[in-house]
């Protein structure tokens, strides 16, 4: 007997753990190298935990924090890639760019750019919600108006940016708009997808190097750690974590932001980068910490969140009524149309010829042997009478047809029990069997289609003709 195979002690998890282990210890003793495995993050900074119906409060959000980067009154440092005649200077805050590269989306809409026009604060509010977007706090299974109708999203008002009648769009609309965000540096290229290349625009004088917005979703990528963090950091933390509740003043943690945004988007070599710590100049500036009850403080919900949100609320839910009111009066409507015989038209692809709201008046006939037979059937919606199509006397192949009015109401009860489903079907029927195929080409009146078809004999009897023509004996 052959040997059996030996059964495999160690799961395939096991497998793995074993081989990223062994690669890991491997790029630790070549720290120069670049390991060749590297393992997804497990820490989603997405929100996730929320219900349909359920706000998005400032504690999501981080508002104190967005505030802080969208400061009007911040450092006027950035170069500004769009001048106008609202923006005529050469630097600018990093709450006009952001907005400004929202504002220029090539995927933005009129109505949009016009809400933000006619609207200051509804500009900063959706440039907040597009800011946590863009760092992925966002899911695209999110909507954020009252009125949506589709069954894939959540609803989640957003009552501390929803004070103006601006619609905030959802998720994928936001997300949409931020890949549409381009800078005259792009050139039509295709935008960079690493800090490598950011640099390299960024060494060869291209100010800004790309997008705030694309520099923001290049650092938001899971296995990209905060570069030349401070020393006094002690805890591992990713730039898209900056946006979670954590206990670090939002002031710090805008900083740290803002420095990471002139670092790649602005820096020169040799230059300074204006927000670095006085005491930390070759390094990012600190994260100052704080205590918990302090950090809930930062973002707690005020009088006025919590109007806009029953507001909010309340329209959503007369928004849901009155949709189920539609739907349960087309029901109705459908189900009254069943009962008095109003068929509705077959959906495409429906093989069902039949529909059980037809009704049918029947005549009884008295047959020969006394019983009543159902010889004559009259639909409910009546059809024009049958007339046979006039042929001439001469030869067909097909035998003449006359069947009984009788006869043909039968024939349609068996395959048209509805007048109204099978319109097409029911007349190609009817021609097929009460008239003769051949008989219909000698009823026409064009005088070109009679010359059409005497050409086409002539040259039918010039082939008979010949020698090589087959005969009717050799077929």
């Amino acid at each position: 007997m052959g040997s059996r195979r030996r059964p495999l002690t160690k799961s395939i998890l096991d497998i793995w753990a074993v081989m990223a282990a062994t690669k890991k210890v491997i790029g630790s003793h070549h720290p120069t190298s670049r390991p060749t495995f590297m393992a997804p993050s497990k820490r989603s900074v997405a929100i996730r935990e929320l219900l349909d119906g359920q706000p998005l409060t400032r504690r999501h959000l981080q508002s104190k924090l967005l505030d802080c980067i969208l400061d009007p009154h911040g450092p006027v440092v950035f170069t500004n890639p769009f001048k106008s005649q609202e923006l005529p200077g050469d630097k600018i805050s990093f709450k006009d760019l952001y907005i400004t590269s929202l504002y220029r989306s090539t995927k933005a809409t009129k109505v949009l750019k016009d809400t933000m026009t006619d609207s200051g604060q509804f500009a900063v509010d959706f440039a907040k919600l597009c800011l946590a977007t863009n760092v992925g706090r966002i899911t695209t299974s999110m909507s954020f108006f009252p009125g949506m109708k589709t069954a894939i999203r959540l609803y989640h008002p957003v009552p501390c940016l929803q004070t103006t009648q601006g619609n905030l769009q959802d998720a994928p609309r936001i997300r949409h708009i931020l890949k549409g965000c381009h800078v005259p540096a792009d050139n039509g290229e295709d935008l960079p997808s690493a800090l490598e290349e950011v640099t390299a625009r960024r060494d060869q004088n291209k100010f800004p190097s790309t997008s705030a917005v694309n520099l923001i979703f290049i650092l938001s990528s899971p296995k990209l750690s905060i570069p030349n963090l401070n020393p006094t950091v002690t805890e591992s933390i990713t730039f898209s974590e900056l946006f979670t509740p954590r206990q670090f003043t939002s002031s710090s943690r805008a900083q740290l932001f803002l420095w990471l945004m002139y670092q790649f988007l602005e820096l020169t070599p040799g230059g300074l980068n204006p927000f670095t710590h006085p005491d930390y100049p070759d390094c990012s500036p600190p994260l100052v910490p704080m205590d918990a009850r302090s950090a809930e403080l930062e973002n707690e919900e005020t009088e006025e969140d919590k109007e806009v949100l029953q507001k909010l609320l309340t329209q959503r839910n007369d928004m849901i009524r009155m949709q189920a009111r539609q739907v349960t009066t087309g029901k109705s409507q459908a189900k009254l149309d069943e009962v008095e015989g109003h068929v509705s038209t077959p959906k495409k692809g429906s093989r069902n010829l039949s529909k059980p709201g037809a009704q049918h008046s029947l005549n009884g006939v008295k047959s020969e042997d006394g019983d009543s037979s159902l010889h004559t059937i009259k639909h409910r919606h009546s059809a024009s009478p049958i007339v046979p199509a006039s042929s001439l006397n001469r030869f067909s192949p097909y035998p003449k047809v006359s069947p009984t009015p009788s006869d043909m109401n039968m024939l349609d009860l068996a395959i048209f029990p509805s007048p109204k489903d099978s319109k097409m079907l029911r007349y190609a029927w009817r021609s097929i069997s009460t008239s003769d195929p051949l008989g219909d080409s000698d009823d026409e009146t064009y005088e070109d289609t009679r010359m059409e078809y005497a050409h086409r004999y002539q040259i039918i009897n010039r082939l008979r003709a010949r020698s090589s023509a087959p005969t009717l004996s050799g077929l």
